[in-house]
């Protein structure tokens, strides 16, 4: 999860269409669709649809390397974050990609991906190579959530496509993948385009002002990516409190919480937080926020 001004993040660079149209089924997705990898391209989602778009599941090779190419865009180019690594072959893609399942948003006019998410339902992740965000935080009090989370990140939308339409949908197919597997609960990172551990603790007045941290839930920052001692949020020598980025406040209003203090993502080149929601509570209306 990360952040424009739009409450996405944004490419400003216009990808361009795949060689040949990628294929869309829309016969209807069931738990075991990993098992037709490379049968089709994308999956389509029952009920994600709106105008010109689709959202559905990545089931190619090819759509997801265009997944990942957007990402690169989107991060790499735009907003200067990302992995180094990610230069060498114009794709954001780490250790964690093959597991996921990527939730893509399909422009059928334009004939291209152009918004996407990653997830994985926490089941699915300790089977195999683990959670993402457990790189920067101790999950020590979340067990009871497993059998029903899910965890959600690399968000992006490409810039001519940051609209209510695309978001919604995007948000269905979301909500489609969590009742085709039954889960309940979320979470992700929400993050800062900065390495200063100061602006860490600046957002984390701001969050404590505003109510937004959790009132059971507080995860410990890793060691290897703490942002210091917390009492650097009281000290006077901090500074203000600095407004949070759009797509932050967006999860906020959404009736998300932050589970976290600060962390610093150094491969990425973020400060994150974590946030965590109850996708019973969540209303696609409280997206209107971002007309």
């Amino acid at each position: 999860m990360t952040h424009d001004e739009s409450g996405v993040v944004l490419s400003a660079v216009h990808l361009d269409a795949p060689r040949a149209p990628l294929r869309i089924e829309a016969s209807g997705v069931s738990a075991d669709f990993r098992a037709r990898w490379n049968s089709t391209d994308l999956l389509a989602l029952s009920g994600a649809k709106k105008g010109n778009y689709v959202s559905g599941l990545a089931c190619s090779d090819r759509c997801l390397d265009e997944v990942l190419r957007l990402r690169y865009e989107v991060f790499n180019v735009e907003l200067g974050e990302g992995l180094a690594h990610s230069a060498v072959t114009g794709l954001d893609r780490d250790e964690f990609d093959d597991q996921m399942t990527h939730i893509v948003l399909f422009d059928t006019a334009g004939q291209r991906v152009v918004g996407t998410y990653r997830v994985q339902t926490v089941m699915h992740a300790l089977a195999h190579a683990g959670i993402y965000s457990a790189q920067l935080f101790e999950f020590a009090g979340l067990d009871r959530y497993y059998p029903r989370m899910i965890e959600v990140g690399r968000a992006c939308l490409a810039q001519d496509h940051r609209n209510l339409a695309a978001i919604m949908t995007l948000w269905t197919g979301l909500g489609e993948f969590m009742n085709l597997f039954d889960q309940q609960f979320l979470f992700g990172c929400c993050s800062l385009t900065t390495q200063n551990p100061d602006d860490g603790w600046r957002a984390m007045k701001t969050i404590r002002q505003r109510k937004f941290l959790h009132r059971e839930i507080l995860l410990r920052t890793r060691p290897s990516h703490s942002c210091g001692d917390a009492a650097r949020e009281h000290d006077p020598e901090l500074g203000p409190a600095i407004p949070l980025p759009k797509l932050f406040r967006t999860y906020m209003h959404m009736g998300a919480k932050v589970i976290s203090g600060p962390a610093i993502d150094r491969d990425f080149g973020t400060v994150d937080f974590l946030v965590f929601m109850d996708g019973k509570g969540v209303s696609l209306s409280s997206l209107d926020i971002l007309r």
